[in-house]
């Protein structure tokens, strides 16, 4: 399991489970995020260009694997509206 190496100490863990559709915002995850879709370009369900990263296991289910790169999936935005079953675009 590949871990993000750049952490923040004083961040620790995630110790309560974050809310379903809690955005992710913060220095760790937008450089996490930038490297994972700057590595996965396309998106991994249909292969055009992606624009977010989707958890495969859910934030709500395993806050400890938020930050963790195996847990990680490059996806346009139709396929992860389709994904979290939503009708309009949200901001992820």
């Amino acid at each position: 399991m590949r871990v993000f190496k750049h952490t923040i100490p004083s961040m620790g863990k995630v110790k309560q489970p974050l809310p379903e559709g809690k955005r992710l915002t913060g220095c760790r995850w937008t450089i996490l995020r930038n490297r994972f879709i700057r590595a996965n370009p396309m998106c991994a369900r249909c292969g055009k260009v992606a624009e977010q990263v989707h958890h495969v296991i859910p934030r709500a289910q395993r806050p400890d694997l938020t930050y963790v790169w195996d847990n990680l999936m490059s996806i346009c935005t139709d396929c992860h509206m389709k994904e979290h079953n939503l009708t309009e675009k949200p901001r992820f």
